[in-house]
């Protein structure tokens, strides 16, 4: 195989890789509308879910708040295929975000 091939291929494998992955940043982002839907927050303004979010995001992995909020969200969780239920809404998904998802429609609801 030659190196034009090889580059060939691995392009093509990258560009299906991205594609994966905005595929599931989708994904994602409607699970997490879904459980906003469920947690009855739709008509929060976004400017106090972006504060709870960052404050969310800023609690170190072993905050006895995060266990406080797991349980409390259990009786909504609902298995995804393959996952059980609460796995999809770890706290490690949440730092892991980028600034660019984080800061989309923050235009604040009246």
């Amino acid at each position: 195989m030659s190196a034009l091939d090889k580059l060939t291929t691995l392009q093509q494998q990258l560009s299906t890789l991205q594609e994966q992955q905005a595929k599931a940043l989708q994904e994602r982002r409607e699970e997490i509308g879904a459980l906003a839907e469920a947690a009855g927050v739709l008509t929060v303004p976004n400017a106090v879910l972006l504060g709870l979010f960052r404050e969310l995001r800023e609690l170190p992995d072993s905050a006895p708040r995060l266990a406080e909020l797991a349980e409390k969200g259990q009786d909504l969780a609902k298995p995804k295929r393959g996952r059980p239920a609460g796995t999809g809404t770890s706290k490690q998904a949440a730092k892991g975000g980028s600034s660019e998802t984080a800061t989309a429609g923050t235009e604040t609801q009246e």
